[in-house]
């Protein structure tokens, strides 16, 4: 959603979504036009009109309002964007956990575009399943896959697809902290770490921060 915002020039962008959380759960992201979240402050204005005893909030007239149509090119345009930013995998053993979620639709597309032999669970959305014992939050059995399967990596996606756990070839977890570690020390030796720095968040512990 985020990249067709800004490449389709559109004002906003809306995302349904509670991320790694259960299907009982929901939420919703909000984009401005430029294609990155909104910030906190506009957020909380947004929950203050929300949250308001009176409603005073405009409605559009009839010539204001707009249509809504699928859209399933946008979703090929980010993919083909992903390949053309990523490395080729030709003949590397990838196993993909994608939640029974956002990254079931187009995951294993991208990894086989990429060259990838791919093995895939968590693929089979029903509108009940995404996150269930499946993800980010349960790699458990992706762990297993990778073993079985004799993959180099394995990757398990939350529900909606902006983060990640990674798996090694031996059915390790390698978790948040070892992940930009690995990015940053490449970037940092090829020259394209920005300011050779690393930004984490408070969640990032003592380990990282000496390596």
């Amino acid at each position: 959603v985020a990249y067709l915002v800004k490449t389709e020039g559109a004002s906003a962008g809306v995302m349904i979504s509670a991320s790694h959380n259960p299907a009982l759960d929901n939420g919703i992201k909000f984009f401005g036009g430029d294609g990155f979240k909104l910030d906190d402050e506009k957020e909380a204005e947004i929950e203050a009109l929300l949250d308001a005893a009176e409603d005073t909030l405009p409605r559009p007239s009839a010539k204001g309002l707009g249509t809504l149509v699928d859209y399933p090119e946008g979703l090929r345009k980010y993919e083909g964007y992903l390949v053309s930013t990523g490395t080729p995998l030709e003949g590397m053993k990838v196993a993909l956990d994608t939640a029974n979620g956002a990254a079931s639709t187009s995951a294993r597309q991208i990894f086989a575009d990429l060259g990838a032999q791919i093995t895939v669970i968590g693929e089979t959305p029903d509108g009940l399943n995404i996150n269930l014992n499946v993800g980010s939050t349960h790699p458990e059995a992706l762990q297993e896959v990778v073993k079985e399967s004799q993959s180099a990596i394995g990757l398990a996606f939350d529900g909606d697809s902006d983060r990640l756990i990674a798996v090694d070839e031996n059915g390790d977890i390698v978790d948040g902290d070892k992940i930009m570690y690995i990015i940053g020390k490449y970037l940092s030796e090829k020259g394209q770490l920005a300011q050779n720095t690393i930004v984490t968040t408070v969640m990032s512990n003592l380990g990282f921060h000496k390596a």
